[in-house]
């Protein structure tokens, strides 16, 4: 199967074909390590109805009429490519594509499946559902987000480009949630930048991290809607929209010879970089 990975764009890819079949790779719906050839069977058996939160009913259709592969793209655009008889992953889509098509019985295993999820009642969402969704996804976690950056903006004191652009994007995606017009703008972008300024706060400060997402363990992909209507109710929302952000003029806690040893580690990161 090594020949069936080689885009070095897709998910878990390298410059080596047989290391990317075998590199370990995290999935998307929870903190499991698994080999990049066994992702697709994994999410299949193991997240099904949150693969299909990936999908809208178009989507399915088009793949089940043009005869084409499962493909679904995750928040950083990162593609998982499957064959829905087999369940082998690919990396290239082309490759995906002439696997369906040179095995039959692959074929119309895989296509019975696509009719399956096209029918699979209340697991699609459209794309005005799943920006709505995003809203409130996005309304959930920047308190979350704002009180871990200024409890590590406390404890290390360090006055970098790194905290600083994380002020300039939470205060920028909390006036869009005060002001922008909330159908109109793409809440999943919105939601990406906050969550990436977390995740390189933690990763730089805990290089064994698995990242921020993966630590809440909530909403790691696309947001789960019936735990969103659950967790985010108006009256969240509403708190939202008055928050005021406590990262902003926090008051370090480090002491001086804490706060050097940060700066030095940073800037050592820095010039490796």
């Amino acid at each position: 199967m090594s020949d069936t990975f080689d885009d070095s764009k897709s998910v878990g890819s390298t410059s080596s074909t047989s290391s990317v079949s075998n590199a370990p790779v995290s999935c998307p719906y929870c903190p499991t390590f698994i080999a990049c050839k066994y992702l697709f069977k994994h999410i299949y058996d193991n997240h099904y109805k949150e693969l299909v939160k990936n999908t809208t009913l178009p989507m399915l259709k088009e793949m089940h009429e043009k005869e084409h592969p499962f493909k679904v793209q995750n928040v950083k655009e990162q593609s998982i490519i499957g064959c829905l008889s087999c369940l082998k992953t690919f990396t290239t889509y082309s490759r995906a594509v002439s696997h369906i098509h040179k095995d039959g019985g692959c074929l119309k295993d895989h296509l019975s499946k696509l009719e399956k999820l096209m029918k699979a009642d209340g697991q699609v969402v459209n794309k005005d559902d799943r920006n709505a969704i995003w809203f409130k996804t996005l309304c959930y976690f920047l308190p979350h987000i704002d009180c871990y950056i200024a409890k590590v903006t406390k404890s290390f004191g360090c006055n970098t480009d790194l905290f600083d652009n994380s002020m300039l994007v939470l205060k920028d995606v909390l006036n869009k949630i005060k002001t922008a017009d909330r159908v109109s703008t793409n809440w999943c972008v919105q939601f990406n930048r906050i969550v990436g300024k977390a995740e390189l706060i933690k990763n730089r400060y805990d290089p064994n991290s698995l990242g921020f997402m993966v630590t809440v363990k909530r909403c790691k992909w696309l947001p789960d809607e019936k735990q969103l209507d659950e967790i985010m109710i108006d009256s969240d929302i509403e708190y939202v929209m008055q928050y005021k952000l406590k990262a902003v003029n926090v008051e370090p806690e480090a002491t001086d010879e804490t706060v050097l040893a940060v700066a030095n580690f940073l800037e050592a990161l820095q010039c490796g970089e």
